[in-house]
Parts: structure tokens; C-alpha cells; sequence
């Protein structure tokens, strides 16, 4: 996140692969004041009362009526073994992007709980 200081940035995604961490992405996102914040979220694994649970949602508001991050949790706990969960968070700050984000990255990883990945496209360096 080297360039928050001197770059636009375009599109910040924070992603985990806990179900009890997957809630902190959205306050993570809070300070950064994207335009647009889209959620994925995927659970599979094999269920203790037999068969087999595939969930994913792909591109919905965090605030979305089917609740996706509850509901993956809900079946993430259902899983006996071999869960595999993945919930993802990407902001969009529009096609110029916007600049100064450097405090709200350094804030992100210090609230950030283990594990919490980030990865982050930058626009070029404007010259002043």
C-alpha cells in the first residue's frame, strides 16, 4: 500500500477466510468511503447430518435482505470438516479514483483481526 500516499486508488478488496472474522470487513471498509461496496462470500464443505452444502453469493450489498454473511456463518457451523470459506469485500472509488487513502489503510491494519488480506489498485502517480 505504498503508493495510498501518491496514487489514486481505484478499488481496495479486503478478503478472509475465518466465518467469525468476516463481519470485521465492514467496519474495516467504514474509513476509506468507497462509492460502492460489493460482497462475495463462499462456504463448501461437508455437513456433520450427511451431504454436502455449496453457498456462494457473488457481488451483493453488504446490507442485502438475505443476510449472506449470517447465513454463511449459520452454514459454515453446520460443517463438520473441511470447510472452505471465503467472504470478500470490494469498495470501488469511481474511474478517477481518489487519493489521500494512505491513514485509511494504516487504519485497516491495525483494526484488522488475523488473517484479514487486502489488496488494493492504484491509478498512476499524478505530478504536482
Amino acid at each position: 500500500m505504498q503508493y495510498a500516499a501518491t496514487r489514486p486508488v481505484h478499488r481496495v478488496t479486503l478478503k478472509v477466510a475465518q466465518p467469525e472474522s468476516a463481519k470485521s470487513l465492514i467496519g474495516l471498509a467504514q474509513p476509506f468511503g468507497a462509492q460502492s461496496l460489493a460482497l462475495t462470500v463462499r462456504t463448501t464443505g461437508e455437513l456433520r447430518d450427511g451431504g454436502s452444502v455449496r453457498f456462494m453469493v457473488e457481488g451483493v450489498k453488504v446490507n442485502s435482505s438475505i443476510g449472506p454473511l449470517d447465513l454463511a456463518a449459520k452454514l459454515a457451523r453446520a460443517v463438520e470438516e473441511k470447510l472452505d470459506f471465503t467472504s470478500q469485500l470490494d469498495m470501488e472509488f469511481g474511474e478517477a479514483g481518489e487519493k489521500g487513502k494512505g491513514s485509511c489503510f494504516e487504519r485497516a491494519r491495525d483494526d484488522a483481526d488475523p488473517g484479514v488480506g487486502e489488496s488494493a489498485e492504484f491509478g498512476k502517480e499524478e505530478k504536482e
